[in-house]
């Protein structure tokens, strides 16, 4: 009876053990309760030699195997006093490790969460700071602002290069960031680069220092949502990833602009001027494009669901794997325009027909719709495929 309860004690003072090693194996993921612990392991490991020792001393045979003093008898006492110490040892090892494994599985899940939490926290702190820094800055721009419009103001419209080298410093200046109000979007954006943009733009200024400030200084990212830049020359300028979402672009020119991933949706850029501009990867949906002027543009994989494109020229433009489902393509010019890969509705040919698209014979000559169907959609979308690679 009494071997039986000091098994049960050995196996569950074992378990303490092993249970505690297993935190203390990383203490630095359970720092608050290494100590509390590492206390309760040496209480379990010296209960367990006492457990030991009073075995020991209760089988006096034991002792007599160590003296050479032993008989037969108590060599098969010894034999299996021993063969029951081996294995209670191997089952509590075996149980520890089970029960040290499974806990450092949940602690490196832990640390992994930790880890998460934690680089979101140095961003957020990060985009902060950049919020702060921006902010100052702002307040310089109104300062550089006011000595800007006092040099035009004495040089009759013009700039020199070191007042245009020091726009486009602090143009680079304006990090863009993530913000509170818009934290659905993956999108950093800079209100700060679409303000200067828009005083330099307001400003009595010659188009000759207006084009070096284009060409030498970067709107990237900049956040115009809904800002009126109609009429305004644009030509070169760099828009990349900017967001333009409503905003008034009618009549402006922005020949060779750079438009790479800009947000343009629901834009007004009836008759704008996009000649050799790159859109590539952009987003037109639902925009005007009455009369605008797309020739010889990049548009390769830009969106212009729902786009209205009455009158549009897209002569020579690059339209590669567009999306153009229900856009309005009346008497749009589609000569010579690459449509490889397009996106469109299965009657988009009879569309063109009744809309009557300037090049749909070229295009109905070059082109046949594809069906493309995906695991999880119920219906198929469908693409333009050259005629030549129709098997």
């Amino acid at each position: 009876m009494k071997n039986k309860r000091n098994l049960l004690i050995s196996s569950i003072l074992g378990l303490i053990i092993g249970w505690a090693l297993g935190f203390l194996r990383l203490p630095f993921l359970a720092k608050n309760y290494a100590f509390a612990l590492g206390f309760i392991t040496c209480l379990a490991f010296i209960a367990l030699l006492l457990l030991l020792f009073s075995i020991w001393n209760k089988h006096t045979s034991l002792k007599n195997i160590i003296t050479s003093n032993s008989s037969t008898s108590d060599a098969t006492v010894i034999q299996k006093i021993y063969g029951n110490l081996w294995g209670t040892f191997l089952i509590l090892l075996a149980i520890g490790g089970l029960i040290c494994g499974f806990l450092m599985y949940q602690q490196k899940g832990q640390f992994k969460e930790q880890t998460v939490e934690l680089s979101e926290k140095m961003e957020g702190q990060t985009e902060l700071i950049e919020t702060i820094k921006n902010n100052n800055l702002v307040l310089l721009t109104s300062v550089f602002s006011s000595k800007i419009e006092d040099e035009l103001r004495r040089s009759k419209g013009s700039l020199s290069e070191t007042t245009i080298g020091k726009i486009a410093k602090l143009s680079h200046s304006f990090k863009p960031y993530q913000h509170e109000e818009d934290s659905l979007s993956i999108n950093k954006l800079s209100p700060e680069r679409a303000e200067l943009l828009l005083s330099l733009a307001n400003m009595e200024m010659d188009s000759n220092s207006f084009n070096r400030i284009k060409h030498s200084t970067t709107f990237a990212s900049a956040d115009l949502r809904k800002a009126d830049l109609s009429g305004l020359d644009l030509n070169g300028v760099d828009l990349e990833e900017a967001r333009l979402w409503g905003a008034n672009l009618n009549g402006a020119k922005l020949s060779k602009a750079n438009l790479h991933g800009a947000d343009l949706r629901w834009a007004n850029l009836n008759g704008a001027d996009l000649t050799f501009a790159n859109l590539k990867g952009s987003n037109l949906a639902n925009s005007k494009l009455i009369k605008a002027d797309f020739s010889e543009a990049l548009l390769k994989w830009a969106v212009m669901e729902g786009a209205i494109l009455h009158q549009a020229n897209f002569t020579k433009s690059n339209l590669l794997g567009a999306e153009l489902i229900k856009a309005n393509f009346s008497e749009t010019n589609l000569t010579e325009a690459n449509l490889y890969g397009v996106y469109a509705e299965k009657d988009w040919f009879e569309n063109l027909t009744e809309q009557q698209i300037i090049g749909i014979k070229e295009i109905q000559a070059a082109y046949f719709l594809k069906e493309y169907k995906t695991p999880l959609s119920l219906h198929g979308k469908f693409y333009l495929k050259k005629k030549a690679e129709e098997k």
